[in-house]
């Protein structure tokens, strides 16, 4: 028998877990992403079962990654998923030049040129990509969308067939919100990814910020499990003893149930108990009898506590002094620490906290993550130097190791002790250092913050917290910098305004952004109203107006966006009602506008910001106001220079000029000048804006309409890359409608569509959704899949339900293209009254949609649908002739006035529009049955629908042709015409 006492790592009972663990691997091995929970009370087990899983997952050439939070650093945002992304580098760094090469080339792939913003947070991920260029500045939701976008792409480039990838996340119940934010992102993967969540179930209740974000992916359909871990059971104890002791399961019993009253069945408190009463000789071998004695009556008699952390403290205070000493420094500085920082903060050379650290390591209590610790054993400290290069790293056994050594630091020690160590790690830290470590230096030095007396020290730990601040919004963990901006605040006082004027304010913009972003907004509010008190400058006093546009417009509270940003004009001495009217601006040439100066004055570019941002507050509050925003940014633009902004009121000036329809020549060219003033000043977070402005708005009126599709496609993909989710989703809804009028094919059209309004769903962008899915749903009708076709109701689209809303709320465009579609289908289904009705309907909409391509198939069906519904109409028997008449001169007046709109647009965009208005003049002909004149609209309107792909109104014209020839009783003509409607349509 053994004289060694060994406690073996069997996973007693756990063998059920381990096996449900491993499944979930393979179920995502196969494609799926999962989220398995696994819970339980401290010492329970769930770091040791996840773990039992990481070699079988490597064998299988998955990528097993783990982090974990800390209960005494929870303010460090990301912290777990940055430990994970850190070691995942680690192992790719460690694989042959040719696969770091491939990773290279899929991660810059992945990312583009916003690296940088991932390398902020990884700085790992630069050893493999390479430095990147900085990432243009973003504001406001923007900044976090771009993070959200990059990081999800990052992970996808792991998350393969070839290897998928494993992500543990322990002691969740400590996660930051960002990091919880961070979560609900990962499971919108599309699949070879597992997330393995380990957290204390005791600790967590309802309302807890991790169960929050567990419902909300449960509400959408991600597939979570929970293993619960329970107390090793008697017997499950009793197999661990008689292990250990080397002795049959009869004999161990009464030891087994000493133990299982103290311990409750908690195996790390089990495994603790038992070294210690080894340690302290109530278990011993006995040499001449050989096997194992313990005395069961003075076990029975000792007064241990039943606190695990107070029970780990009294064989932490066995320790040597220095070691005691040590392990609190430890403690303080996290889970994880290193040899270098524990010499920082300890004082002393790295030879002597090694050796100090050495009976910890023997005792299992400390665990070192590099065998180089061998060198740093108690007599061989003289090695040292052969490798004082290597930083060696360390973590605690458990939490609770962590927890019993923190406690050993007297109450009334541990902020001082904090200062200290925060006033050594940031006197020792170089300036890069600083900037890496910013988040350690700054949670020990905010510990001790009472104890910060001298003014200068307070001013010098603000900008700290101002810095730690900005890293944090940065990795749009807003709620951390929020921390950070108030905790530097709170070591200002009223006579920093005059002092530290630009700290003071730094942090007040800051903290006023970070709040609002946080979505506190009365908190934001107030902090804004301080800065009004004290600002002395125009431009800070300007800067914290726009800071209220954006507020006021992620509260939707339009008027008050509105309202601050005419008080920002009015302080830099702009006066709207003083702006030039739409007709009066004479824009530059492309090689004049090559030649003007870029604004420099930095009043003139606050102007320029204040009034792009109006635009979406004026458009649904005073549309009035539009035109002197545009005019007055062009006018400005050309007397003072051109900025970035200036392409927002170029494309805007271009929008506009097509909705008035005689100067859609200047508004096109007006659309081109906007793009070329983004390629002059690479205004990538303009890109997509004003890209998916010309291609929905302007270019349709000049140029094919399916011209516009790609371009589309583009501004899409440049938006979300960008962090403009608004304008991307926009983009992505108007191709959706685009492909459907462009003419293309149905089924082409519908699976377009179908990845359109997937990528929409995860926006949540409701305007852009209900646009896109008013148009799907249109083809689906079309299609056939629709139990009404007449009604605008399926799988996408429920009329029903959605229509009344959107004509009782504030949004009209909705309303306009709803009615424009049950128009559509009201028409093609030959309802002809019915589709009178809607596109009358539509008609009180009109003035929302100024510039929308929509309006020229609203005008064009509204056409045909009074024209076809005549033939149908009744006749009264007292006056059938006088009637008649009437009722064909009110359909005349109507049609005139759109085909007066359309034969403008028509001269324009011939290859849009000649068609269209040839079918509807075709239709008027036959109405006044003018059949010489019919026969040759009829022929011109199907060959230029068919010259320019638009298979769908081709095959209506075929149809239409027909129906004019068996009127006019030329069935056998008839017939061909049939023949080929049929096989457009159906093709």
């Amino acid at each position: 028998m053994s004289d060694r006492f060994l406690i073996p790592e069997n996973l007693y009972g756990r063998e059920t877990e381990v096996q449900t663990l491993l499944q979930a691997f393979d179920r995502v091995a196969e494609g799926t992403s999962e989220l398995m929970l696994v819970g339980g009370f401290s010492g329970i087990g769930k770091t040791a079962v996840v773990n039992e899983v990481h070699k079988p997952i490597v064998r299988q050439r998955g990528y097993f990654i783990k982090g974990k939070f800390d209960q005494f650093n929870r303010s460090i945002p990301l912290s777990a998923f940055v430990q994970a992304l850190r070691d995942l580098m680690g192992q790719l760094l460690s694989e042959s030049d040719t696969h770091i090469d491939r990773w290279r080339t899929k991660v810059l792939a992945a990312v583009g040129e916003h690296g940088q913003v991932l390398t902020e947070v990884i700085p790992e991920l630069e050893q493999i990509i390479g430095k990147q260029t900085l990432a243009p500045e973003l504001s406001g939701n923007a900044a976090q969308n771009r993070f959200n976008r990059l990081f999800q792409q990052f992970i996808q480039v792991f998350t393969t067939v070839e290897h998928p990838l494993v992500l543990f996340l322990d002691d969740l119940q400590w996660a930051d919100l960002a990091s919880l934010q961070l979560l609900k992102l990962l499971m919108e993967n599309g699949g070879h990814l597992l997330v393995i969540g380990a957290y204390r179930d005791n600790e967590v209740s309802s309302t807890h910020p991790f169960i929050a974000t567990v419902e909300e992916l449960k509400k959408d359909k991600k597939t979570i499990h929970t293993i619960t871990l329970k107390p090793l059971s008697f017997d499950d104890t009793n197999a661990l003893i008689a292990d250990t002791l080397h002795c049959p399961f009869d004999l161990a019993e009464p030891l087994t149930q000493l133990v299982n009253r103290k311990t409750q069945g908690n195996p790390f408190f089990t495994t603790q108990f038992l070294k210690s009463l080894h340690e302290d000789g109530q278990i011993h071998f006995d040499q001449s009898r050989r096997y194992w004695i313990c005395d069961m009556a003075q076990v029975d008699a000792l007064t241990l506590t039943d606190d695990v952390v107070e029970f780990m403290a009294d064989q932490l205070q066995k320790l040597p002094p220095e070691t005691q000493s040590v392990l609190k420094l430890a403690a303080c500085v996290g889970n994880q620490f290193d040899l270098a920082t524990l010499a920082i903060v300890s004082e002393q050379e790295p030879q002597q906290v090694a050796i100090a650290l050495w009976e910890s390591l023997q005792e299992g209590l400390v665990i070192p993550t590099s065998r180089m610790y061998q060198f740093f054993q108690s007599n061989q400290a003289e090695h040292l130097h052969k490798e004082q290069d290597v930083n060696l790293t360390y973590c605690f056994l458990h939490d609770r190791v962590q927890q019993a050594a923190y406690s050993l630091i007297p109450n009334d020690q541990k902020q001082a002790t904090h200062l200290k160590i925060g006033r050594l790690l940031l006197r020792s830290a170089s300036q890069v250092e600083q900037e890496e470590r910013i988040f350690d230096i700054v949670n020990h030095l905010n510990a001790g913050i009472e104890f910060i007396t001298s003014l200068e020290e307070r001013h010098q730990f603000a900008e700290l917290n101002l810095l730690a601040g900005q890293k944090a919004r940065s990795s749009t963990a807003y709620a951390a910098a929020a921390q950070y901006f108030r905790t530097g605040i709170s070591l200002l006082t009223i006579e920093s305004w005059k002092n530290h004027y630009s700290l003071t304010l730094s942090l007040y913009e800051s903290a006023v952004e970070a709040e609002y972003l946080d979505i506190n907004f009365t908190e934001a509010q107030t902090l804004a109203n301080v800065v009004l008190q004290h600002t002395t400058t125009l431009l800070d006093r300007v800067k914290i107006y726009e800071l209220q546009i954006q507020m006021y417009m992620a509260q939707a509270e339009m008027p008050k966006a509105l309202e601050a940003g005419i008080l920002a004009l009015d302080l830099l001495g702009i006066d709207l009602d003083q702006a030039p009217s739409l007709l009066e601006i004479k824009l530059p040439t492309m090689a004049e506008m090559e030649c003007l100066p870029m604004m420099t004055d930095p009043n003139q570019l606050a102007i320029q910001r204040i009034l792009m941002a109006l635009f979406p507050s004026a458009y649904t509050t005073q549309p009035a106001l539009l035109p002197c925003i545009v005019t007055k940014m062009i006018a400005l633009s050309l007397e003072h220079g051109q900025a970035s902004a200036t392409a927002s009121g170029y494309i805007y000036y271009g929008l506009l000029l097509c909705g008035l329809e005689e100067h859609l020549d200047t508004g096109y060219y007006s659309g081109l000048l906007a793009l070329k003033t983004v390629e002059r000043f690479s205004a990538k977070e303009l890109e997509c804006r004003v890209n998916n402005l010309f291609n929905s708005f302007i270019k349709p009126w000049k140029q094919p309409i399916r011209d516009t599709v790609d371009p589309l496609a583009r501004a899409s993909q440049i938006g979300f890359e960008t962090g403009d989710i608004e304008y991307a989703s926009y983009a992505a809804a108007h191709g959706c409608t685009h492909y459907f009028l462009a003419g293309e094919p149905l089924k082409q059209v519908q699976d377009k569509q179908f990845i359109a309004l997937d990528i929409l769903l995860q926006t949540k962008q409701d305007h852009a959704i209900y646009n896109a899915k008013v148009w799907q749903q249109l083809v689906s009708n079309l299609l056939g899949e629709a139990l009404d076709p007449m009604q605008l109701s399926g799988r996408y689209f429920d009329e029903l339900k959605l229509l009344p809303t959107f004509c009782s709320g504030n949004d009209r465009t909705l309303p306009f293209a709803a009615y424009v579609a049950k128009c559509i289908l009201n028409y093609l289904f030959e309802e002809y009254a019915g589709a009178a009705y809607y596109a009358s309907q539509a008609t009180n909409y009109l003035d929302a949609v100024p510039g929308f391509i929509t309006v020229s198939t609203h005008n064009f069906y509204y056409s045909l649908a009074l024209l076809t519904q005549h033939h149908n109409l009744p006749r009264t028997e007292s006056s059938p002739e006088k009637a008649s008449q009437q009722e064909i001169s009110n359909v005349l007046q109507q049609v005139n006035v759109n085909q007066t709109h359309m034969k403008l647009w028509m001269s324009n965009a011939p290859a849009n529009f000649e068609h269209k208005y040839n079918l509807v003049e075709a239709e008027k002909a036959r109405l006044l049955q003018d059949w010489l004149l019919a026969v040759d609209l009829y022929d011109r309107a199907i060959a230029g629908a068919s010259a320019n792909g638009y298979i769908q109104e081709e095959a209506l014209a075929n149809e239409l042709a027909a129906k004019f020839y068996l009127e006019w009783g030329k069935s056998r003509i008839a017939q061909d015409y049939i023949a080929d409607f049929t096989k457009m349509w159906y093709e």
